[in-house]
């Protein structure tokens, strides 16, 4: 009886003596408390105990329960242990509770070698979050036997979310394409499979992964949390950092642009931020113009991201062609990608579905006669309707677009909705409007700025009306689409909506094809696009040369009537019995440059041109306005002239610099299509109609309005009958 009255005594004096045993032998620091050490200290006011230890010196020792730890209080020390002693001092103490939460996996609570004893554990002094349940648990691990708030903890671990997570990944995983750290993590278990000394396995993924989550989100955020605190309380401070935060960031984005210099061509210098955009926004025509000046290549950049022009015929076929495979990517310019989702043709990187869809594409239309009889016999009937269409205001000025887009659209919708559609439609006329509405807007300040700030998407503003254009025209193309499911006959296909349906169902079991409904309408809207806007754009800029060359225009009338009369309408076997109205359709392309830094490119993969590394993802573009007007190339390249495409003997020859649809792999689908079609509408135009400017109507601004497109100012024109001369 009376040695068990005695044991708290003797354990009291045992501990006292353990205690007093470090003494001398570890650095000084406030006096533990038996069993419980210093712990109460801390967790009566953590930081005012934390702030007292220096007063012990350069090192200070605190007692977490009833072994002593080190704290470094100065920063040469702290250097001497961990940078110069760094693997006596990388361990990690093993803490009850989160060893109980870990298993020890992961990285955070890993041991850096077998266990140290608790006495060398070295802790920095900062706080750490530390709160009466976790030291309790700490001091006593037994605890989580038995019910309490520490159970809490260990429920609401986010292992269970993470093998969830581990889970999905595992069911989609593709191990030549890993999206992100799980898949990576997954591929290396199975590949370190056979390696007896792996330490690569589920619960160290898990556990790792959480890692990251915790230490990639509380320490950041409370940061910032503190950062808010520390502004509002000195609203004087908050303006000074604005101020010499934005000088820190210009500085950065200064030397981040410089780091470039010399690897890449020489350009217009950027301002940083938004790079060269605002000189191409103040004056698209003349920033593109200058790029040549720079040399055979020129560096522009794109908000941050340098794109490379390539202003020379030479090294267009250089890059294109030789290089196909390098630069034939499409760049995910933010606000197409957002209005296409990366479906159909035009916007598609380049790789499987692209060709899928490309190659598909092209047999389609050639089964429905692109570069056959039977459309050269629909764009000649068209014709008729156009002629029609815009003398029934002749004598009066109008406005031509509507007339042109309705005839030029008409036969690529013939193609692929299976019909055409007459000029006084309305719902057909409006879905024409917005069509040229989003391809102005795309390319104007609001697109440049979407382009930008891609966020802008979740906010209201006017790039939301690109956005809802697109999806009417999606709707329209998917109300066809219904109806032609409604209607399809498998054995008799009507178009290419019919073809493409008859595909999707043969490629139903196909686990690789990219042929469903989002491919097919944004590849039918991709058509109706580039089959309308281009062709009609170049036609209008043609009415405007012919008004202000008129020798031209009758020169090419003459030629005309004297080969066709007023008997027939042209065919493309005409071609070479009209040299100088032939000519004259190529000069309206060349002088029209619709697309004047010509379709984005994008490299595929790092590459080299002419001594420069092209990083991959660079975007690249042709400089036809330099091309199309190179005075190597071209014998008038500053005017408006037929005989740039006419030899001495007055023979049709094209000059290779003549490249308005693009080389390589993205050369325009439908090139044969447009070519057809600018021959056989112009010529009928001037067989059939006099056109001129109105009495004292301004010219346009002959820069035009460039956006995806360069296009001219609306204006009015008047047409005059020459069916009289019948």
């Amino acid at each position: 009886m009376n040695s068990t009255e005695n044991l708290p005594p003797a354990c009291m004096r045992l501990v006292i003596l353990r205690i007093n045993y470090y003494r001398g032998k570890t650095p000084p620091g406030p006096r533990p408390l038996p069993f419980v050490g210093t712990i109460p200290y801390f967790l009566k006011n953590p930081m005012e105990f934390i702030r007292s230890l220096p007063q012990y010196g350069e090192m200070t020792t605190v007692y977490l329960r009833r072994k002593p730890a080190i704290l470094l209080n100065t920063v040469e020390l702290a250097k001497e242990a961990m940078v110069q002693n760094a693997s006596s001092f990388s361990g990690r103490p093993a803490l009850p509770l989160l060893m109980w939460l870990t298993d020890g996996y992961g990285i955070v609570m890993a041991t850096y070698r077998p266990l140290l004893e608790a006495a060398e554990m070295v802790c920095s002094a900062h706080a750490q979050e530390l709160w009466p349940g976790e030291e309790v648990f700490n001091l006593l691990p037994i605890i989580k036997h038995y019910p309490g708030p520490h159970q809490k903890l260990y429920q609401n671990a986010v292992k269970a979310f993470i093998r969830d997570a581990v889970k999905t990944h595992r069911e989609t995983l593709d191990p030549d394409s890993p999206r992100d750290f799980i898949d990576a993590y997954l591929l290396e278990i199975e590949k370190q499979k056979s390696n007896e000394d792996s330490t690569f396995h589920e619960d160290n993924m898990i556990m790792s992964v959480s890692d990251l989550f915790f230490a990639g989100t509380d320490t950041t955020t409370t940061t910032i949390r503190w950062g808010l605190v520390f502004l509002i309380q000195n609203p004087d401070v908050q303006g000074l950092a604005l101020s010499l935060g934005l000088i820190f960031m210009v500085l950065f984005e200064i030397f981040r642009i410089h780091s470039y210099r010399g690897k890449i061509p020489p350009g217009p210098r950027p301002l940083p931020f938004v790079g060269t955009i605002p000189q191409f926004l103040f004056s698209p025509m003349e920033f593109i113009r200058s790029l040549s000046e720079y040399g055979e290549m020129t560096t522009m950049y794109i908000g941050r991201q340098p794109a490379i022009f390539l202003n020379t015929i030479e090294i267009v076929k250089e890059a294109l062609v030789q290089n196909a495979s390098s630069f034939s990517g499409r760049p995910p310019i933010p606000l197409l990608m957002w209005v296409t989702e990366g479906y159909g043709i035009v916007m598609a990187t380049y790789g499987h579905s692209w060709r899928q869809q490309r190659r598909f594409t092209l047999h389609s239309l050639r089964n429905f006669g692109l570069g056959k009889k039977s459309v050269e016999e629909r764009v000649t009937e068209e014709s008729r309707y156009l002629v029609s269409e815009m003398l029934k205001s002749e004598g009066k000025p109008f406005d031509p677009q509507h007339a042109i887009q309705n005839a030029v659209s008409n036969i690529i919708c013939s193609i692929v909705f299976g019909d055409r559609f007459d000029y006084d439609d309305k719902r057909f006329a409006y879905l024409l409007e917005i069509v040229r509405e989003n391809i102005i807007q795309s390319g104007a300040f609001i697109g440049q700025v979407f382009n930008l700030l891609p966020i802008m998407k979740h906010f209201p503003g006017p790039h939301q009306k690109i956005y809802q254009n697109a999806e009417e025209l999606k709707a329209f193309i998917r109300d066809v689409v219904k109806t032609h499911r409604e209607s399809l006959d498998p054995d008799s296909p009507r178009d290419f909506i019919d073809a493409y349906l008859l595909e999707m169902e043969k490629q139903k079991s196909n686990e690789d094809s990219t042929f469903d409904e989002d491919n097919m309408v944004m590849t039918v809207s991709d058509l109706f696009f580039a089959g309308t806007d281009t062709t009609a754009t170049t036609i209008r800029w043609g009415l405007i040369f012919l008004t202000q060359n008129p020798d031209v225009q009758e020169r090419c009338h003459e030629e005309i009537v004297q080969v066709l009369g007023y008997d027939r309408l042209p065919s493309m076997d005409d071609r070479d019995k009209l040299p100088y109205t032939y000519a004259t359709v190529h000069e309206i392309q060349r002088c029209g440059n619709i697309v004047p830094s010509g379709v984005f490119h994008e490299t595929t993969q790092p590459t080299k041109l002419r001594g420069y590394d092209i990083p991959k993802g660079t975007e690249v573009f042709t400089n036809l306005t330099a091309i199309l007007t190179d005075k190597e190339h071209w014998k008038h390249p500053d005017t408006f002239n037929p005989e740039n495409f006419l030899d001495e003997n007055g023979h049709f020859f094209k000059p290779e610099s003549f490249l308005p649809f693009s080389l390589g792999p993205r050369v325009c689908l439908g090139e044969s299509l447009a070519k057809m079609e600018l021959f056989l509408f112009i010529t009928s135009l001037l067989q059939w109609i006099r056109f001129s400017w109105p009495p004292g109507a301004k010219w346009p601004d002959m820069n035009g309005i460039v956006s995806l497109t360069r296009s001219p100012e609306p204006f009015d024109i008047i047409c005059h009958s020459r069916g009289s001369k019948k």
